[in-house]
């Protein structure tokens, strides 16, 4: 089954004519201590776009995503094709989650995105996850802490959501227009079939140079800083 990359396609369009939004999903007092935060986020590679952010705060019991456990179908579908619809849909309501704030614009290498307001409470944390392209499967993610007072910065590693082999070959990434890489010569690739990875999340081995893509496209963690401020 093939994921569907209508929605990556349609951000992408909306990139290219400097379009920029900012829409709750989702937005649940937590008691009388709620209060809005301003989160931020660096991209630190040199050769990787991160596509749409889904940025979440909820209670310090639960996780977005946790390492060596397999993936949701929702996130592999964000890791996979840059769509972070169905995860934020199945995240509204459910139980120890205050807010669920898309920021749907890619973040190019060296750049911040504008603030991701979201609400939160202290004792709770904020996570984020998107993809990271040209790869097979590849997220960046962070959890931090909200602050009490003021501002704190964390960073955020690359994963791979273990849900397709990472044979690095344009016909199994994502490249609607106008993304258009270079090395794919207008082919635009659909995303692979599920299966043949990993079978869990593990942290990402990178760009081996093993397909379409070259070495130059590969990074260290970590890939993103995340600042957030209590407003």
């Amino acid at each position: 089954m093939k994921r569907t990359l209508t929605v990556f396609a349609v951000v992408l369009a909306l990139v290219a004519l400097g379009h920029s939004g900012h829409s709750s999903l989702s937005a649940q007092s937590a008691d009388g201590h709620s209060a809005m935060y301003s989160v931020k986020l660096t991209n630190l590679t040199t050769m990787q776009v991160f596509a749409p952010l889904l940025v979440v705060t909820h209670s310090p019991d639960m996780s977005l995503f946790l390492p060596g456990t397999q993936a949701s179908d929702e996130l592999a579908t964000l890791a996979e094709v840059g769509n972070p619809e169905p995860l934020a849909m199945m995240l509204m309501g459910m139980p120890g989650v205050m807010d669920v704030q898309p920021h749907m614009m890619m973040t190019t290498p060296g750049v911040t995105t504008p603030d991701i307001m979201v609400m939160g409470a202290p004792g709770y944390r904020v996570s984020l996850v998107g993809m990271l392209v040209p790869t097979n499967d590849a997220f960046v993610g962070a959890n931090l802490m909200l602050p009490m007072y003021g501002g704190t910065m964390g960073y955020g590693n690359a994963y791979d959501a273990g849900s397709e082999m990472n044979d690095e070959m344009c016909s199994s990434i994502p490249n609607p227009p106008p993304a258009d890489w270079p090395e794919c010569g207008g082919m635009h690739g659909p995303g692979a079939d599920v299966g043949g990875g990993e079978g869990g999340i593990v942290i990402s081995n990178g760009i081996l140079g093993m397909g379409d893509f070259g070495r130059n496209r590969d990074w260290k963690n970590p890939v993103a800083r995340i600042t957030v401020n209590k407003m």
